[in-house]
């Protein structure tokens, strides 16, 4: 009797710390300097209070969830309370002792050690998940381009519900995803690729960081339902990380500070050879290659009396074979009221195939400028440099001063005695024009003939700032027809 009964007490006790079992689980045993750690407290009993804790171990709580479940198997009934606390920890760490309440009496956890790494360990060889990092070139040029692989390998006796990839960021670098992503089979992985195309903007030894990749499962977790009927299962992603190694790049600086690099061709053309005084010609500038082309910075040329409006350049960019390619063009116009040379344009760059600077030059343009000032103008073959120098003959310009006068002298007097004889006249076309304008562009290609006034070259320059640097400049048509008055 008193055996059985001995069997009867400790029955009694197993059976009761079973029903007030006591645990502490950590979503991981280690992480890296950034992941969040989960830690969940779950008790048997239907007397407990888990703590609310706002810091573990010296971290701050970030979140805190709880749950509660209740089930019957062959009578025997399980309430199950858990709390979850999720932290961010910096350094190795011991999760302490927690106190529980449980029954009216205080229990504890047990004490759990979490590693915590300061660099992400990338994934060994026969991992469920592979995560690389692969560049074709350690060492490049500034503006040369090389190519970096981001390879994800999922081992065929896996499988994956989500994933989610960093993309490839650095700020020494301009950064283009070339292509779509590929799929393929190697040995026993699954294999995933992202390509992209890179181009070193400024010299120094840089590391482009390891990647995460959050691979998601889907896992079959119970239901808080206290009903048994209802008490189903449902699913929860429950996210692993993959980390990818780390590239180092060296980057050279180019030769004579140049900052493209590649193969190219520059062309350099005109609409016209000839052109009434005061009225534009139009300079094409095409530059297309392989390399850095987006680089290129805009063209601006200095011609001797004459005005310049350079557009910004335009850049379509292409990739073929794992190389950039482009064009890049840009429209000048030039308005002088006497005759003048467009000069070679320069272009610098590093070549690829060289492998040394080149310097590319256009042919020079010169333009007969018809109804306005005679100059000759002079090409010094040597330097490539165009010149123009006036002739000049004092008497017939003394014959030419005189003769304008007295000209100008009787228009005057004409202008004045028909003012007087006849009523005034209507608006005149130009003002008709000006006043039936609807933008800067309109306006501006009716005031270009003006330009030797200093009124109207003001306000050509403010709608030049509209047209080409989209700014808002006010622009009073009145005022612009006051000043024309002083022609009539």
């Amino acid at each position: 009797m008193k055996k059985n009964l001995g069997k009867i007490v400790l029955y009694l006790i197993l059976i009761t710390e079973l029903l007030t079992a006591l645990t502490l689980k950590t979503d991981k045993l280690s992480l890296v300097v950034g992941d969040e750690l989960s830690i969940t407290i779950s008790v048997n009993s239907t007397n407990s209070v888990l703590p609310t804790l706002d810091n573990i171990a010296g971290y701050d709580v970030l979140n805190i969830s709880s749950s509660s479940s209740t089930t019957i198997i062959n009578s025997n009934i399980k309430h199950i309370k858990s709390r979850t606390y999720t932290i961010k920890p910096t350094s190795d760490f011991t999760i302490p002792a927690l106190e529980v309440m449980v029954n009216g009496t205080k229990e504890f956890t047990k004490p759990v050690f979490i590693k915590v790494l300061k660099t992400p360990q990338k994934s060994t060889k026969n991992s469920e998940f592979l995560l690389e990092l692969v560049s074709n070139k350690k060492e490049v040029k500034v503006g040369e381009s090389f190519e970096v692989k981001v390879i994800f390998k999922r081992r065929v006796d896996t499988s994956i519900d989500k994933i989610a990839l960093d993309e490839l960021e650095h700020d020494a670098f301009w950064i283009k995803k070339i292509g779509n992503d590929q799929r393929d089979i190697d040995g026993n992985y699954e294999v995933y690729t992202r390509s992209y195309l890179l181009f070193a903007q400024k010299e120094g030894d840089f590391k482009i960081e390891n990647l995460l990749a959050k691979v998601g499962v889907l896992k079959q977790q119970k239901s808080n339902y206290n009903d048994p009927f209802f008490n189903s299962f449902f699913q929860r992603m429950v996210f692993k990380n993959i980390y990818s190694n780390s590239l180092d790049i060296h980057v050279i600086a180019l030769p004579n500070n140049l900052e493209v690099y590649g193969d190219f061709t520059l062309k350099a053309s005109v609409d016209k050879t000839t052109v009434a005084s005061n009225k534009p010609i139009n300079l094409l500038i095409k530059i297309e290659g392989e390399g850095n082309i987006e680089d290129i910075k805009k063209f601006n040329l200095q011609i001797p009396n004459a005005t310049i409006f350079a557009d910004k350049p335009q850049t379509k960019l292409f990739i073929r074979d794992g190389k950039q390619y482009g064009v890049f063009t840009q429209k000048i116009a030039i308005i002088s009221d006497a005759n003048f040379t467009v000069p070679p344009i320069l272009f610098s760059y590093y070549s690829d195939t060289k492998k040394a600077p080149i310097t590319k030059k256009t042919k020079l343009f010169n333009i007969e400028v018809k109804g306005g000032i005679k100059k000759d103008i002079k090409v010094e073959k040597s330097l490539d440099i165009a010149k123009t120098t006036y002739k000049i003959d004092n008497t017939k310009n003394y014959i030419y001063f005189i003769s304008g006068l007295f000209l100008g002298l009787m228009l005057s007097f004409i202008i004045w005695f028909l003012k007087r004889k006849e009523p005034k006249k209507n608006e005149t076309p130009l003002v008709k024009k000006i006043k039936k304008t609807k933008n800067s562009r309109e306006l501006y290609n009716l005031l270009l003939p003006l330009t030797k006034d200093s009124k109207i070259k003001t306000i050509l320059e403010k709608l030049e700032e509209n047209i080409y640097k989209n700014s808002d400049n006010k622009i009073d048509k009145k005022y612009i027809i006051e000043i024309l008055k002083e022609y009539e």
